[in-house]
């Protein structure tokens, strides 16, 4: 029983190390791309609104909302009204969606 128990014991702990690696990678991960992110906000915010509102019109809804929210608020509204009205529109409805918290 005891044997069983040690050997249990020595899974479980593996088990826990390679959840704190996976953490500890997961947490680079998300740092590399609100680096990325960070850069395209700078590119997008640099630009004239009519001359982004091409490109970002086809960006991921995710992504377009996550850019804006970053973004200087008067750049972001400006570049909001260059574009397409749907897409503004849709763009306006995805942020003000309520945020969903995820709780370990």
């Amino acid at each position: 029983m005891a044997t069983a128990e040690a050997r249990l014991q020595t899974r479980l702990d593996a088990l826990e190390a390679t959840r704190a690696e996976l953490t500890a990678l997961l947490g680079t991960a998300d740092a590399e791309r609100d680096a990325r992110i960070d850069g395209i906000v700078k590119m997008v915010e640099a630009g004239r609104p009519g001359s982004v509102a091409p490109m970002f019109a086809q960006l991921d809804i995710d992504l377009a909302v996550t850019v804006l929210n970053r973004m200087n608020r008067k750049k972001a509204g400006k570049l909001l009204t260059a574009l397409d009205p749907a897409k503004a529109a849709a763009l306006a409805e995805k942020m003000a969606e309520p945020i969903h918290v995820e709780i370990p």
